[in-house]
Formats: structure tokens, C-alpha cells, sequence
């Protein structure tokens, strides 16, 4: 979590690539941003699973969320989502 601590936002970042391992329960994102220089790598640890959407060839991130309220209906609709899946 230090990551996105550290940036606050990643909207506008471009998605490289999406690594899952499901043995270790690893989820990994690698990002670019606008600049071409920066780059970083988020790991979700103990991920079972993930939802990546509405790719587009430039794959621009609109949003990365960690969803910890599980009461939420926002939690909910991501776990229905992941459901359909």
C-alpha cells in the first residue's frame, strides 16, 4: 500500500501489464505514467482475484481502488462483478 500512499492517484497512468499468480495469491500491475519515465509495480498480496475492464489499445487507468468496507454497496457490486466473471 505504500505505493499508492506514495502516488495518491494513478488516473491517467497507462497500464503495461497484468501478472497473476495464483499459487502465491499475487496480484501484479505494472504502470507508466504520462512522462514515459516513471514507472511503478503494484503487488496485491493474499489477491484471490481481480477485475480488469474496458481495455482499450492506449490502456489508461481511470481508477485503482482497494475495497476494505465490505458493507459498502461498492464492495458489493465489485463482488457481484467478480461473481459474473
Amino acid at each position: 500500500m505504500t505505493i499508492i500512499k506514495e502516488y495518491e492517484s494513478f488516473h491517467d497512468w497507462y497500464l503495461l501489464g497484468v501478472a497473476a499468480d495464483m499459487d502465491n495469491e499475487a496480484v501484479e500491475l505494472c504502470l507508466m505514467f504520462d512522462n514515459k519515465k516513471d514507472r511503478v509495480r503494484l503487488s496485491f498480496n493474499g489477491a484471490t482475484r481481480c477485475w480488469v475492464n474496458d481495455f482499450l489499445i492506449q490502456n489508461i487507468i481511470y481508477s485503482i481502488k482497494v475495497l476494505t468496507d465490505f458493507n459498502s454497496d461498492e464492495y458489493r457490486k465489485a463482488l457481484a462483478s467478480l461473481d459474473k466473471a
